[in-house]
Parts: C-alpha cells; structure tokens; sequence
C-alpha cells in the first residue's frame, strides 16, 4: 500500500497545497483539489497492485511522488 513518508509535512493554503519534506527542506505544489483526491485514494488502500485501474496520468503522477520520496510502498507488498 502507498503512504505519504513519514518525513512529508502537509501545508494547505486555499487552492494550493505543499507537501515538504523535512529531511531535505524540498518542497512539491499541487492544487488542494488533487491533494484531496490523492489522499481519498490512499484511505481506500491505493497499491501497487490496482494503479494500473487509473488512467496514465495519474499513474506517473504517483510514480513521480515515489521518486521525490513523497510516496512510499509499504514494505509488506514489495
């Protein structure tokens, strides 16, 4: 299952979000609107195993917070 890593601090201002990382003083933007979809995607349990259900946009979005170290896999379904 993906989850935000644990050093991803979310700030929502309005219509724009940041999602932190305090390991690194790096920083992502996306619309609060996509923040909160993302965010009802993980609560359903969103794994490696069903990403291919959503279109290719959403599937390199979440490929390209893996690799910011924003998302992360658990462990238990490498």
């Amino acid at each position: 299952m993906y989850n935000f890593s644990d050093n991803i601090r979310i700030r929502t201002c309005d219509e724009l979000s940041f999602l932190v990382n305090i390991s690194n003083n790096t920083f992502f933007v996306l619309k609060t609107k996509t923040l909160k979809f993302l965010e009802l995607k993980l609560n359903e349990g969103l794994t490696t195993n069903n990403l291919n259900i959503f279109d290719s946009n959403f599937i390199s979005f979440i490929k390209e917070l893996e690799k910011q170290n924003i998302l992360e896999v658990n462990a238990n379904e490498i």
